[in-house]
């Protein structure tokens, strides 16, 4: 909601504070890792017999942490630098339905495209990724041109009023 957005944009410095030293503990976590060949961070230890210790306890904590703060920061910059009136922002908004929607079967066909080239690892991901980003773009052009594609993919239809031709404003998140 509005208020959930004001309340992390106005606590952006200090989430982004928060989530620098999360992400420093991370990284020692990950070398702690690496130096003691216990995986704390992919939740291995159990293959190591360790049911629970003072360093799995705090690698949860740390791992759970590191990713809240992050989806806060985001969320926070977000709120603070989106929160205003764009005929581009407008459009990206239009196609979060639709990318939701198409993004996992492409996915499964990114892989399929990067097995059949030979790829693996990064070079996989990279072209899977891409695939994925251009294929999704392509399908939501292609069903925001109806009205009935635009109604089953949950666009919203096209206003005629230009922004600077409201008499009011429109409401920010």
């Amino acid at each position: 909601t509005g208020r959930d957005y004001e309340f992390i944009e106005g606590r952006r410095m200090v989430i982004t504070t928060l989530t620098l030293l999360w992400t420093v503990a991370f990284v020692w976590l990950r070398f702690e890792q690496a130096s003691t060949g216990i995986p704390y961070v992919d939740g291995g230890w159990l293959k190591n017999e360790i049911i629970h210790n003072r360093m799995t306890l705090l690698a949860c904590v740390i791992h759970s942490f590191h990713a809240w703060f992050w989806c806060l920061a985001v969320f926070s910059w977000g709120a603070h630098l989106l929160n205003k009136p764009s005929g581009n922002l407008a459009y990206l908004n239009q196609g979060v339905y639709p990318f939701y929607i198409a993004h996992m079967p492409l996915t499964f066909a990114g892989l399929i495209l990067a097995t059949n080239f030979g790829l693996r690892d990064y070079p996989a991901v990279i072209l899977g990724t891409i695939f994925v980003i251009l294929a999704c773009w392509i399908f939501f052009e292609g069903v925001r041109r109806t009205r009935v594609t635009r109604f089953l993919f949950g666009i919203k239809e096209r206003k005629t009023v230009t922004p600077n031709k409201l008499e009011k404003p429109p409401e920010t998140i």
